[in-house]
């Protein structure tokens, strides 16, 4: 860690804190250090100079510095008090010139070089306010979250999808949403972000990106592949992220993997038959009846063994059997 503080020269420095060492012998000479260039914010055009002297801090074992490169680079010379007294073992001179940038690049050492978005959030978000209309479009939302996710590295997606996330526009923040699924495939946090904080969110509407996103991620990773992670979403005791999963990989048999093995899409779907919650009963009905529709044998002999005795799962029953001949 790098507390600041106040240097002598009326700067604002910053302050090592890195374990000290007991100190070789005192009056040992060391060479001076080159001057460099720095291009922190303030310096003209990255042409102040920063030479071997700087001014120390009252406590023996810190150094006060310019910059936390400098602290970072000076170390293990943890202090350089008035002489050239050396606190740890020397090297060669070469080790004391320090090139914290490129002779030809003058960006800011606390900010590494970003996509034009991302070097300003707010402005991205205001694009979007501009572009997407208060009446609801999905076809906007879902194309300026997949041209980000295009021309964006998954890291700077997962941030963005967290600004995103913050806002009050509820459009503003399905495209988040859809910037977790994209990555969720690398980020265990993405994934986690969308099963345990987008699920309780109130609306409706993103409850449904959710449940998009979540076949985005099933997609990436393939849907063979994605079996674990959707029996876990289906056990959840959140009825939002069961329904993410029945309702976001509709029709379900038109996804590879499913599409050759209808058979456990019916079995994954009919254990929720009797789902204590009517909102995700419904999903499991209508995800049952499109199956019907190319394999309705298949579907009729699962619905064969249910029991229409149960309220729910008659309710279920109604939906799936739709388009199976009585």
């Amino acid at each position: 860690m790098k507390n600041k503080a106040q240097a002598g020269n009326g700067f604002r420095c910053f302050q090592s804190v890195r374990p000290w060492t007991a100190p070789l012998k005192e009056g040992a000479t060391i060479h001076h250090l080159k001057a460099v260039c720095c291009a922190l914010p303030g310096a003209s055009c990255g042409q102040r100079r920063i030479f071997r002297s700087v001014p120390a801090s009252a406590n023996p074992h810190r150094g006060s510095y310019p910059s936390p490169a400098l602290a970072y680079a000076s170390y293990p010379f943890v202090d350089l008090p008035p002489g050239n007294t050396l606190r740890r073992k020397l090297f060669p001179f070469s080790k004391f010139t320090i090139h914290l940038f490129p002779k030809m690049t003058r960006h800011s050492i606390m900010k590494p070089t970003k996509g034009k978005e991302m070097d300003n959030i707010m402005e991205y978000i205001k694009y979007l306010e501009g572009l997407i209309p208060e009446k609801d479009s999905l076809k906007i939302v879902k194309t300026e979250a997949e041209k980000f996710y295009k021309t964006h590295s998954l890291d700077e997606c997962f941030h963005m999808g967290h600004e995103l996330y913050r806002s009050d526009n509820f459009q503003i923040q399905e495209i988040g949403v859809f910037l977790f699924g994209y990555v969720a495939h690398e980020n265990g946090e993405a994934l986690s972000f969308l099963k345990n904080i987008v699920s309780q969110h109130d609306s409706w509407k993103v409850q449904e990106i959710l449940a998009m996103a979540f076949d985005n991620h099933c997609k990436i990773i393939g849907y063979e592949a994605a079996l674990p992670v959707i029996q876990e979403w289906l056990s959840s005791d959140c009825a939002n992220v069961r329904r993410a999963v029945s309702e976001g990989l509709r029709v379900w048999t038109s996804r590879p993997y499913f599409k050759d093995n209808p058979q456990i899409a019916i079995n994954l779907l009919a254990t929720h038959k009797s789902d204590e919650s009517e909102y995700v009963r419904k999903s499991v009905g209508n995800a049952i009846r499109d199956i019907s529709k190319k394999h309705s044998e298949l579907v009729a002999a699962e619905l064969n063994t249910w029991d229409l005795s149960s309220k729910e799962i008659c309710q279920v029953y109604k939906l799936a059997s739709k388009f199976i001949e009585k």
